[in-house]
């Protein structure tokens, strides 16, 4: 969320709006110019590497190598019924 906060910065500034650097990126510039695979190996970031690997499996797993709900446009399988501020969304 952090690096949330540094989006405008970087679209404002003309060096890095159109940069291609990886370290020109919002996250970089939010945690002192370093690349996000150095900043979650830190020790005292260890869950911080825990929630990224969870994440990467999830999202391995829902594009399936191109066969996953997400690349298919099957997402709404997944669910049945959702509430979201007490209203029902129900996907067919």
């Amino acid at each position: 969320m952090k690096a949330g906060v540094y989006l405008a910065d970087y679209l404002l500034d003309p060096r890095t709006a159109t940069s291609q650097e990886p370290l020109d990126c919002p996250f970089s510039l939010a945690f002192g110019r370093e690349s996000l695979f150095n900043f979650i190996e830190k020790p005292d970031n260890e869950y911080r590497l825990r929630r990224f690997g969870v994440a990467m499996h999830g999202s391995s797993a829902a594009a399936g190598q191109g066969q996953g709900p997400l690349l298919t446009g099957k997402c709404f399988l997944l669910f049945e019924n959702v509430r979201i501020n007490g209203a029902d969304l129900i996907f067919f």
